[in-house]
């Protein structure tokens, strides 16, 4: 009799497959989460000397001699690339402190106000001091190499900020460093001396391009433009043309040789102006003669010489210092605003009240004999004595401590200054409005 042999069932034998995969596979996705782990915790850790990597590594579950290998080397680029950013960070200036405000006697209400220093300001490329550096900067000046007790210090301060860094690193590290630091006198150097060719192009083009249009030789520039209107106008077309990335000499030198041009013509009108003028011409046509000195003085603004156009309304037209600084240096809107409140008060408080605002919004363009005048006119009481001692209480505040521009050494000039003559020139009384309400 034949015997029949039943066949077992496909999903009983499917499922001993895949118990037995799951056997094999599960261990190894144990140990390989482990290691994962493992390689995950080791990332986190910080500033490991290469001992301590060394221990931290083998100890990991799953690992082998081939991944030890290669996380060394891979943590030995880490180490060399955390040191230059370490060394990035320390070249790295620290943010300014806020400076804060000297108790000066005054209202409490006024007392509680910061105001915000010139220097801090964003200014105007026009108001910008020239790039030239001076020739016996520190980093100019040239190095001596470095001797054994110097790159010790080096690699000391390289350790403690990067502890993982080897010997051999450190040293290539060190050799790295002191040849930047040779270097760069040399790179100083060169940079001065570019700077400086650039500028003699520059200022030989204009010249130039200035003989071409007055019809007259180079030296006889100085006939109807000083050395000092040149000086401006090299000055200001200097900063054009760092601030004019798209632009090049030819460019700059055409534009400012314009302005030049602009500036001997409008000198050549003023001389003509005074001479035919008289004071009653003047007063019958006040708002005409006013109106042209204020088209020179655009004029003169463009090309970088509003200073000599203040002297010119005070020898050729017989202004007053503030009468004159009126006229060549209009109030900035923020100051304008201030001004233009100002109410008649007979306290002489109120005086050094108006300073502490007007330092809040002072700009580098603005004039303090000017908005003097201004004040004068606003208010009868005006006290100028007690403005500008307030002022010069606040010198610090307004930046005219330390390196300056050129706008903020005027400003300066003008605090030493003080207070001006109470009683009007003629001219003054030609030429501006008085008591504006």
């Amino acid at each position: 009799m034949a015997q029949k042999i039943s066949q077992g069932n496909v999903f009983g034998r499917i499922g001993q497959h895949f118990g037995n995969t799951l056997a094999e596979q599960f261990p190894k996705e144990l140990e390989r989460g482990r290691l994962a782990s493992g390689l995950r915790q080791l990332e986190q850790e910080k500033n490991l000397s290469p001992m301590q990597f060394y221990t931290r590594a083998i100890s990991l579950p799953g690992v082998t001699p081939q991944m030890v290998e290669s996380l060394a080397t891979l943590a030995k680029e880490q180490n060399i690339r955390q040191a230059y950013q370490g060394i990035g960070r320390k070249g790295e200036q620290r943010p300014a402190q806020e400076v804060r405000r000297p108790e000066q006697p005054r209202n409490d209400e006024f007392a509680a106000q910061n105001a915000p220093n010139i220097k801090n300001e964003n200014v105007p490329p026009q108001t910008i001091e020239g790039a030239e550096k001076n020739p016996l900067r520190e980093e100019a000046i040239p190095r001596t190499p470095w001797d054994f007790k110097r790159k010790i210090q080096a690699m000391n301060e390289n350790w403690e900020d990067n502890p993982g860094l080897t010997r051999e690193e450190n040293e290539r590290l060190v050799t790295d460093q002191e040849s930047r630091e040779l270097a760069r006198p040399a790179a100083e150097q060169a940079i001065d001396t570019y700077q400086k060719a650039q500028r003699q192009e520059l200022q030989t083009a204009i010249n130039d391009k200035l003989a071409l249009k007055l019809q007259k030789d180079k030296e006889g520039l100085f006939q109807d433009l000083t050395g000092e209107y040149l000086d401006n106008l090299y000055r200001g077309a200097e900063r054009d043309l760092r601030t004019s990335k798209n632009k090049n000499v030819e460019d700059i030198a055409h534009k400012w040789s314009e302005k030049g041009l602009n500036l001997a013509k409008t000198k050549t009108e003023l001389d003509r102006q005074k001479a035919d003028e008289n004071i009653f011409s003047v007063i019958a046509n006040k708002n005409e003669y006013r109106n042209k000195l204020k088209e020179a003085q655009k004029i003169f603004a463009e090309a970088n010489n509003l200073e000599e156009f203040h002297k010119i309304l005070q020898n050729d037209f017989n202004l007053s210092n503030q009468g004159s600084a009126s006229i060549a240096y209009p109030l900035t809107p923020e100051v304008k605003k201030i001004i233009d409140s100002t109410k008649f008060k007979p306290n002489v408080h109120d005086s050094r009240e108006k300073a502490i605002q007007i330092e809040k919004a002072i700009r580098p363009q603005d004039s303090l004999q000017a908005i003097a005048w201004h004040l004068r006119q606003k208010d009868p009481f005006f006290n100028q004595n007690e403005f500008f001692d307030q002022l010069r209480e606040d010198r610090d505040f307004l930046g005219l401590t330390e390196t300056q521009s050129r706008e903020l050494r005027r400003i300066e000039r003008e605090l030493v200054q003080g207070s001006s003559k109470i009683l009007p020139t003629w001219a003054d009384i030609a030429y501006l409005p008085f008591l504006r309400t």
